[in-house]
């Protein structure tokens, strides 16, 4: 297997380039407000609710790449320029857009696998043991992406089922595909969380918390944080429904952007 395989060709430089560009000029915009936050701290971030939609048009390692190398970017810029707590972080999006792309190859049960191990890695973090004590931490802090990992297989399916290279022809196929790229979405960002929430333990642990303050801050506000994957995956929808229809996807498709999805 020769090195020529990994190399990246002009094009595909260029389109990485774009959308890591992109992700940086996202992460300018002040986060939304967190409906449900009693503190208005918890905010939805734009850039990282558009990453998976860069697995979607860039496919699962582009997409990746780029959506790392905008967060990296966007990390080392003001106004908190490498701020070490955003370090655990950093490959969140990545993450994000990673699934997304994976899912939409066909390559589900690799999606499936990493995600289950991020969820037991933080089953097996210091906040969550013992299990007998401290079940509900682990709860709390992996409700959601338990739920994300059960729609897996279901939107897999629809997918295999889906003839995604043509536009839906029917008001009811537009709803249906609508539903699969919130599916997706809401997935992709759980995936980001889950990576963030587990790293994030064993970072503040080893930067020397004690166990139970991380712990309690783990337990605030879980359904805040959920709501704000949920309102993310809209977000990314919204977005989409319009890139992914044509004529937006068409000049996409010109420009040598792969797109994995027409609604």
């Amino acid at each position: 297997m020769g090195w020529s395989r990994y190399k990246l060709t002009s094009k595909e430089i260029s389109l990485v380039a774009v959308f890591a560009a992109l992700y940086v000029a996202l992460s300018v915009l002040p986060g939304l407000p967190t409906p449900g936050d009693p503190t208005g701290q918890i905010r939805i971030e734009i850039e990282a609710s558009m990453a998976p939609l860069y697995g979607i048009m860039l496919g699962p390692y582009l997409g990746a790449l780029a959506a790392l190398i905008g967060t990296l970017l966007a990390w080392l810029l003001p106004p908190s320029p490498g701020d070490i707590f955003g370090l655990p972080a950093l490959f969140c999006p990545a993450v994000d857009a990673l699934s997304v792309g994976l899912i939409l190859r066909g390559k589900w049960k690799e999606a499936s696998a990493l995600l289950a191990t991020f969820i037991a890695l933080y089953w097996l973090s210091p906040i969550c043991l013992p299990w007998s004590s401290y079940w509900y931490v682990g709860l709390a802090g992996s409700f959601e992406k338990l739920i994300a990992l059960s729609l897996i297989p279901p939107t897999a399916l629809a997918i295999r089922r889906t003839d995604l290279s043509v536009e839906s022809r029917t008001s009811g196929e537009l709803a249906a595909r609508t539903g699969l790229l919130y599916a997706l979405s809401f997935i992709g960002n759980e995936f980001d969380s889950s990576l963030g929430c587990t790293a994030y333990v064993f970072f503040l642990v080893g930067m020397g918390f004690q166990v139970d303050v991380v712990r309690f801050y783990y337990i605030c506000a879980p359904i805040v944080y959920f709501l704000v994957r949920v309102f993310q995956a809209l977000i990314a929808t919204a977005i989409g429904g319009y890139l992914l229809r044509r004529p937006v996807q068409g000049a996409l498709r010109k420009a040598g952007v792969e797109v994995l999805m027409t609604l």
